[in-house]
């Protein structure tokens, strides 16, 4: 099994929380992958500082690419992974998570205004939401259930979103 936290990492994209709760799960039972440039305006310091004091027996369970990676590579980051996570804090949108969701994987991602609409939009079992702390409880439970979507092969019916539909209502909001 494996979760993927990806995307350039700054300090409000919290990635610090995925790490934290990943190390809460028993070893041994999964991978992490961080994935992004580390921002230079705002880094994610307590990543920095999680990183720098890893447990020695849990490095092996860790992959870290602090750079930008073409958006072919990153399919096959994310397609290698069971489940995306996503704890930022305050957040408008986001284009990670949609991304995640049309190369077919699922992702756990905050409470925020933006992933409950996506949530609704897509359904529970596509965007689950935080509850409360993202905690090694959470993290597991939504990987067991990202592992049952990708070994029934589902994938996220994302058709509220193509772009037809998208035209089509826009056009329909102006002819009102």
């Amino acid at each position: 099994p494996r979760v993927i936290f990806f995307g350039a990492i700054a300090a409000y994209k919290q990635a610090w929380r995925v790490l934290d709760s990943f190390l809460e799960m028993p070893a041994g039972q999964a991978a992490l992958v961080i994935c992004g440039k580390m921002s230079d305006r705002s880094p994610d310091l307590r990543l920095c500082d999680a990183l720098e004091n890893l447990p020695e027996e849990r490095v092996p369970e860790i992959i870290v690419e602090d750079r930008f990676l073409p958006e072919e590579e990153l399919i096959g980051r994310i397609r290698a992974a069971d489940l995306v996570v996503l704890p930022y804090g305050e957040v408008l949108n986001s284009g990670a998570a949609l991304f995640a969701l049309s190369v077919g994987r699922p992702i756990l991602a905050s409470d925020a205004p933006v992933f409950a609409e996506l949530q609704d939009h897509v359904g529970a079992e596509w965007v689950r939401l935080i509850k409360e702390e993202l905690d090694g409880h959470q993290l597991q439970e939504a990987l067991h259930a990202a592992r049952a979507l990708r070994t029934r092969g589902e994938v996220p019916d994302l058709s509220v979103y193509d772009w037809k539909t998208i035209g089509d209502e826009t056009a329909a909001f102006y002819r009102r």
